[in-house]
């Protein structure tokens, strides 16, 4: 069994943080930084499989500067084989999408049957890492993974948290991309201070860009391709209701109000090749205003 597991650095949030007046900014280089807590709890289960199959080996990879290094160390000491770090100075101001698409190369290249990371980034609260990066792969992902098993024939059970405290048990075969949501730990039975100075002389592989077969180029191009329009609220659709008849009782007064705001919904089967389709749905979207954040000249898009 071959573990990937991505992790990332935060703020340490025990920390107060420094706020420059005169900036209007965050002292960034104030900020004491940690393992995100939903990474750690990654690594955690994947060290749980480890104490069941034994063979198993686990990979840690980590996108940022040689200070990230003791992170992986961290990693080590916890009970993982390998790490692997990805830096060069083009990437200081990548994107989610374009550390997926350098998370998924580096996955192929090392080889993988399970790809393990937090839910979120505990400072950005951003939940598209485990997608985007089985988009990349062609695997299934699960979300909000509370635990993990290995069955027979390597068939991965999982937990999945879902919303009002209720659970959902999903067993998917491998390769398979999962995310951990439960950050509580149950408490490590081993040294692991004795275990982290073992880790110092051990060897940490570096890649840049060009090591991967990649470009910033590519990467930008990556990150272009998600884009976001303003927040909006869908607009009401405004209905004129005429007043009942006074001189009816008061229930059915009432009654023909409510019968006036309730419409039955309608639907419609398009039948046709795909171009048509595409172009029928196409228009709904246009007419229904999802469209008008794309082009500031709502004519133009129309003509």
């Amino acid at each position: 069994m071959k573990i990937v597991i991505f992790i990332k650095e935060v703020p340490d949030t025990k920390i107060p943080i420094i706020y420059n007046e005169l900036a209007q900014k965050v002292k960034e280089d104030w900020n004491v930084y940690m393992l995100n807590p939903y990474d750690r709890a990654a690594v955690e289960k994947a060290i749980e499989i480890k104490k069941k199959i034994p063979e198993t080996k686990i990979t840690i990879v980590h996108l940022g500067q040689s200070s990230g290094e003791r992170w992986i160390r961290e990693c080590f000491a916890y009970g993982c084989d390998e790490g692997v770090r990805i830096w060069d100075e083009d990437l200081s101001d990548i994107k989610t999408y374009g550390k997926a698409f350098i998370f998924a190369r580096m996955a192929k290249i090392l080889g993988f049957d399970l790809i393990l990371t937090g839910v979120k980034s505990q400072d950005t609260g951003n939940n598209q890492i485990g997608t985007l990066l089985a988009f990349h792969l062609n695997v299934p992902c699960i979300n909000s993974a509370i635990s993990i098993d290995i069955g027979i024939e390597k068939r991965v059970q999982v937990t999945k948290r879902l919303v009002q405290g209720y659970s959902e048990r999903i067993e998917a075969s491998i390769p398979l991309v999962v995310t951990i949501s439960e950050i509580d730990s149950k408490g490590r039975q081993y040294n692991f201070y004795s275990k982290l100075f073992e880790t110092v002389e051990k060897k940490i592989t570096c890649y840049e860009l060009s090591d991967l077969g990649l470009s910033k180029s590519m990467i930008l191009n990556k990150d272009s391709y998600l884009s976001y329009g303003p927040l909006r609220f869908p607009k009401p659709r405004l209905k004129y209701i005429a007043p009942p008849d006074s001189s009816l009782p008061a229930h059915l007064r009432i009654k023909k109000l409510i019968e006036g705001k309730i419409k039955s919904r309608e639907g419609k089967i398009n039948i046709g090749s795909e171009d048509y389709l595409v172009e029928q749905l196409f228009q709904v979207l246009l007419k229904e205003g999802w469209l008008d954040h794309l082009h500031k000249n709502k004519k133009s898009l129309e003509l």
